[in-house]
């Protein structure tokens, strides 16, 4: 049968049918988590040959799912297994009837439908929604990947949720083989999560529907864009706090704060009171996989009082001797010292850049406990790794390179902190250690050569620091490639930076003794990345207009068949360009956008005022020239003119 399993809506996600803690009868709404293999999947399945995208779909009957499901899967039929066609049909049959009575889809009995979380990811007045989908049929068989059909509306539709009646803009179907292996089992559900978390991206949807772009084409380079630019929350404990059921304390993550901020900008906007809780916020993929693993991570783990925090420096080779820092990170946040805004924001990943960091963590590349007492030494010892991958004719220049950075004290940075906030959260604190991160271009390097690196961590006690950072030095992470490589450099030491800023990744990779562990800890990071959706909230008093995401899931008999059902409302697909805003505002940012586009194409203003100009001169030559000719300062002159319009538009603005 179908169940609800998530709903998403302002960025955020609510597990339904997850218990978190023993007592606990309500779940709490989260940061989405994405793992990086299921973006990977996502992207897969967009870019195969059996994915849809329907542009204006218009149903014209009352069931308005069962239409598009049906025509969504007449478009796929042909991929599938002739005997599943008619199994996979019937499912989803079954989820549209259920749709039409919310009592038919199970609900979980710990659900508290009262509850606060509930209230958060309700759809509001004026926002649309997007229904996903997610069906693992036995009889599918094996798919090469599995199979996206997305369709938009032409106008939205109203469908019965579990828990209110929404008008859907966006359907999505995801169709998987049944797997009997616990996780691969879990892709199914993880494609729909990561589905209905982008479609949270207004950036993302906005640029999906553009003008022109309407197509799967442009829904593929959407994906692509997005992909490249993902926002995550990085793991950091905050101060602790009492919880209010005694003495004991817990600590607050930058993902709870971050939350608990979003939590109180919808509240305050809605108009209700935001009630208390003391269960933490936690995410149902937190309980699945590699759990052994996990624990062996946490038992390698220094205490709280050993693990050092970490400072992580980006400096990038300008060639000519010089090197220029581009980012500094600490606490969770960034600093790009090559911007113009002085403004600190949250880390950004490209899952291209991760998948190149998964090919450079080998045994050979990964060295630890370095025994180092200079940074002269440090470099030394990376450039003896690298030998063994660079050409020689490119080692003289790396070489240079490199000893200039581990000498040099003049680093190139354009950035003064002005802010005190700024000042404040990356000042480095007591006992902080640092991570190097450099990036170098080699133009004797050939153009066809791959990206290198290498992975250095130095044996305690540690005895240097590279100038410019004076904390001293714990990881160095060096990484080179041909000048064509320079923007995939420059994108994968961010990757590498947004993810070193996480201080339980680091904490990890502090206490591992091989080489396979400290791989095995980077992958198990990229098994959770909590994502920030790029999305507006709006504040109290605020015109609301934007689409909702509703993410459903399903699955056929036939004895352990898997089901989801996800939904939501999502304010940050709503976007100011796109056809999918529905409410006043982003009707009236639409039809104004689309005006002043208009207006600049063909210099309207220009030519209004010339004719305007010569009307009035030609129906009252008087006024039009005391109008244009008379004084705006009295008897005051500039340089023996009168101070007129005349004056000013031929003489100053237009000389």
């Amino acid at each position: 049968g179908w169940e609800v399993t998530h709903r998403f809506n302002s960025g955020l996600e609510l597990d339904v049918n997850f218990l978190p803690d023993r007592g606990s009868g309500q779940s709490r709404v989260h940061l989405p988590a994405v793992s990086f293999r299921v973006l990977q999947q996502l992207r897969a399945s967009f870019h195969s040959q059996g994915a849809v995208f329907i542009p204006d779909f218009k149903p014209t009957g009352k069931h308005v799912l069962n239409e598009v499901h049906a025509g969504l899967l007449s478009k796929v039929c042909g991929l599938l297994p002739p005997a599943a066609v008619g199994e996979v049909s019937t499912i989803f049959q079954e989820r549209c009837e259920g749709s039409q009575t919310t009592s038919t889809l199970r609900q979980q009995s710990w659900e508290v439908q009262s509850s606060d979380s509930d209230t958060i990811v309700r759809l509001e007045e004026g926002r649309e929604a997007a229904d996903i989908s997610v069906c693992c049929a036995p009889g599918v068989g094996a798919l090469a990947a599995p199979i996206i059909a997305l369709a938009r509306l032409a106008t939205p539709a109203l469908v019965h949720s579990s828990i209110q009646v929404v008008p859907v803009r966006y359907v999505a179907l995801i169709i998987c083989p049944e797997a009997w292996d616990p996780y691969e089992a879990q892709m199914a559900s993880q494609l729909g999560e990561a589905l209905a978390t982008t479609l949270m991206d207004e950036d993302f949807v906005g640029a999906m529907c553009k003008e022109g772009q309407a197509d799967l084409e442009g829904v593929l380079a959407a994906l692509d864009r997005y992909l490249t630019t993902l926002t995550i929350v990085p793991t950091v404990h905050l101060a602790k706090s009492s919880t209010p059921r005694g003495n004991r304390t817990s600590e607050c993550l930058l993902s709870d704060s971050i939350v608990d901020s979003i939590e109180n900008l919808i509240c305050e906007r809605r108009g209700i009171k935001k009630k208390s809780h003391d269960a933490p916020r936690k995410h149902h993929r937190q309980q699945h996989t590699h759990s052994r693993l996990r624990a062996a991570a946490a038992a390698r783990r220094p205490t709280a009082a050993t693990t050092p925090h970490f400072f992580i420096e980006v400096d990038e080779h300008i060639g000519s001797d010089r090197w220029r820092m581009t980012h500094r990170l600490q606490q969770g946040l960034e600093l790009d010292d090559v911007a113009k805004s002085d403004n600190l924001h949250l880390p950004r990943v490209c899952i291209g850049a991760l998948a190149t960091l998964q090919q450079l963590m080998t045994p050979a590349s990964v060295q630890l406990d370095v025994a180092a007492a200079s940074p002269v030494e440090a470099v030394n010892f990376v450039l003896g790794v690298l030998r063994g991958d660079v050409p020689a004719a490119a080692m003289v220049d790396l070489s240079k390179a490199l000893l200039d950075r581990a000498s040099c004290t003049d680093i190139v940075s354009t950035k003064t902190l002005e802010s005190e906030a700024c000042t404040d959260l990356l000042k480095p604190r007591a006992g902080s250690e640092a991570c190097n991160i450099l990036a170098m271009t080699c133009k004797s390097m050939p153009k066809s050569h791959k990206i290198s690196g290498v992975f250095a961590r130095f044996r305690s006690p540690l005895n240097f620091s590279f100038p410019s950072t004076s904390l001293p030095s714990r990881f160095l992470l060096v990484f080179t490639g041909p000048v064509e490589s320079q923007a995939k450099l420059a994108t994968l030491v961010d990757s590498v930076a947004a993810l070193a800023t996480d201080e339980d990744l680091m904490a990890g990779l502090h206490s591992v003794t091989t080489a396979r562990e400290f791989t095995r800890t980077f992958e198990l990071r990229l098994d959770s990345l909590l994502m920030v959706p790029h999305a507006r909230l709006l504040k109290a008093g605020e015109a609301e207009g934007g689409v909702a995401k509703e993410h459903r899931g399903g699955c056929g008999g036939h004895g352990g068949g898997h089901a989801g059902f996800v939904e939501g409302g999502s304010h940050s697909a709503a976007t100011d360009d796109t056809e999918n805003s529905n409410g006043a505002l982003a009707r009236f940012r639409e039809t104004r956008d689309r005006v002043v586009k208009v207006v600049q194409k063909y210099s309207l203003p220009l030519i209004s005022g010339v004719f305007l100009a010569m009307l009035w001169a030609n129906v009252d030559e008087h006024s039009y020239h005391d109008f244009n000719d008379g004084t705006l300062m009295g008897e005051h002159t500039i340089f023996g003119h009168t101070v007129s319009l005349h004056f000013l538009v031929n003489d100053i603005f237009m000389c």
